[in-house]
């Protein structure tokens, strides 16, 4: 039996990778230590937020610290594993 292949689009990334910035924004430790991990100010990471640069940059981000990719997936329900994935269909785009 073969098993299926899904292929993730840029929206369902984006979508993810927001719900990733809002997860971040709430924690304000995690979100102070994102802008200082990235060298990103408050108001450049808000005018520039849909970037998809900017958005595989914050699961990159959360695969760079376990604990906060598990609170993370727990939170949202999705594999840990997909992260990975989700990322790098922003950074090819």
């Amino acid at each position: 039996m073969q098993k299926t292949t899904y292929k993730i689009t840029l929206n369902q990334a984006e979508i993810i990778a927001l719900k990733a910035l809002k997860f971040l924004a709430s924690q304000e430790k995690y979100l102070l230590s994102f802008l200082n991990s990235t060298g990103l100010s408050p108001k450049d990471l808000l005018e520039h937020a849909s970037n998809p640069e900017i958005l595989g940059s914050i699961l990159e981000f959360l695969l760079q610290n376990e604990e906060k990719l598990i609170d993370f997936c727990k939170l949202e329900d999705i594999n840990p594993s997909d992260i990975a994935s989700l990322q790098e269909v922003l950074v090819k785009k």
